[in-house]
């Protein structure tokens, strides 16, 4: 678990010291198709990584490594995340490059049916990005209604 923690620190940390990344992250998860050329490979790059520490979260839970917990907390972090048209499509196109249970289980949970994802609170560090990113940029939409 300290390997994602430490994976999901360095991409929060990447995205609130660089406003051209932030950007980015921000227009890749409103419009995929608006994004070309090099700035589409930072956003796969961006966007895959986030994937990997949710699939590795998935493998630990489903291998009995972990509990449930870390994998509720990823899920209200996926359906949040799924909620923007930029990472449907991606998800779309790209889903075939993880482990076919966690495609399936991504693919199966998150389909709209309410109350098939345990809902917990952002933590204080997703909050604080959200604000960081706000003031580099206020006129964006506030992501997944958090704020």
């Amino acid at each position: 678990m300290n390997a994602n923690l430490e994976q999901a620190s360095l991409f929060r940390l990447a995205l609130a010291e660089n406003q051209g990344l932030a950007k980015l992250w921000v227009e890749g998860l409103q419009n995929y198709d608006s994004i070309d050329g090099a700035h589409k490979a930072r956003f796969d790059s961006l966007i895959a990584q986030r994937f990997w520490i949710w699939t590795h979260i998935f493998d630990r839970m489903t291998n009995g490594v972990s509990g449930t917990n870390n994998w509720a907390s990823a899920q209200y972090q996926i359906e949040q995340f799924l909620e923007s048209p930029g990472a449907r499509r991606w998800w779309t196109i790209n889903h075939g490059q993880y482990p076919r249970e966690f495609v399936d289980e991504i693919n199966n949970e998150f389909r709209g049916v309410p109350g098939t994802v345990y809902l917990t609170m952002p933590n204080s560090l997703d909050i604080w990005l959200i604000l960081e990113i706000r003031k580099l940029s206020p006129e964006l939409p506030d992501p997944g209604g958090l704020l």
